[in-house]
């Protein structure tokens, strides 16, 4: 079927590694011109060399999501390379698993500002455009662990459910503009994020890493970890004209599995 996204641009931050890498090489599969946006150049570029090995177009741009002048840029690049930016893909994210009592301010701030103030200003730098076009669409990545909050996880946890809550307000304040915004909420995707969080819960427990990822896994319904490619297929969809009616939606793809304990 054919999705109409073909010859479109897209902006995925975060898109150096992880669940955002696998966005922008899908994306790239349907003809859509794509700016990887990362603080990782080395991962960006091999990103851009892996679109074109796809026979896409892509760029990147080194950009840090929570220091406007960065984003700024990151837009007037995208516009002056490829004219237009139909898609916006909110990828860029850390997280941090450790007791809240231990937690420092500049821990707290890091994980909400890369998370949920990197979201504010990727929207906020895109939408102008977008509303002056009346098109676009937006798709946020939040997490599973914004529906259900697990424990040692507070910044990230709370960062998440307000990315859930600034895209249903973008989505209602922008739909007079024909602009769909929406969020999705990944389960467990082997990233270099779940990495971290595996070596660090390793080295406080004394439990071997794969042997703790066994057990989250074993609580998944359908028995299997998540992967980019099930993030990026979700994207399509709701980049495509296939989700015209869709916005303010929040689509959990996580095996069926509701809850992460750490």
């Amino acid at each position: 079927m054919d999705t109409g996204l073909r010859g479109k641009t897209a902006i995925v931050t975060g898109g150096a590694q992880g669940i955002g890498r696998g966005i922008c090489l899908r994306l790239a599969q349907e003809g859509i011109k794509t700016v990887v946006a990362d603080i990782n150049a080395d991962g960006g570029q091999r990103v851009v060399q892996e679109i074109r090995d796809l026979g896409g177009e892509g760029k990147f741009v080194r950009c840090n999501v929570t220091a406007l002048s960065e984003v700024t840029n990151l837009v007037k690049t995208a516009l002056e390379s490829f004219g237009t930016i139909d898609i916006l893909a909110n990828c860029a994210g850390i997280a941090l698993v450790k007791p809240f009592r231990e937690l420092t301010e500049a821990e707290w701030d890091r994980v909400v500002d890369v998370n949920l103030k990197g979201t504010y200003l990727c929207c906020s730098s895109v939408l102008p455009h977008m509303v002056e076009r009346r098109s676009g669409k937006i798709i946020n990545i939040a997490s599973i662990a914004a529906l259900y909050p697990t424990a040692q996880q507070a910044p990230y946890c709370a960062a998440k459910a307000g990315v859930i809550a600034l895209t249903r307000s973008l989505a209602y304040e922008y739909a007079g503009s024909n602009i769909n915004v929406n969020v999705i909420c990944p389960g467990i995707v082997r990233t270099p994020i779940w990495e971290k969080a595996l070596d660090d819960l390793s080295a406080r427990t004394g439990d071997d890493k794969e042997l703790i990822f066994s057990r989250h896994v074993e609580r998944i319904p359908l028995k299997r970890a998540q992967t980019p490619d099930d993030i990026a297929n979700a994207v399509i969809f709701l980049s495509s004209d296939l989700s015209k009616s869709v916005t303010a939606a929040s689509i959990s793809i996580t095996g069926g599995m509701d809850s992460i304990f750490f």
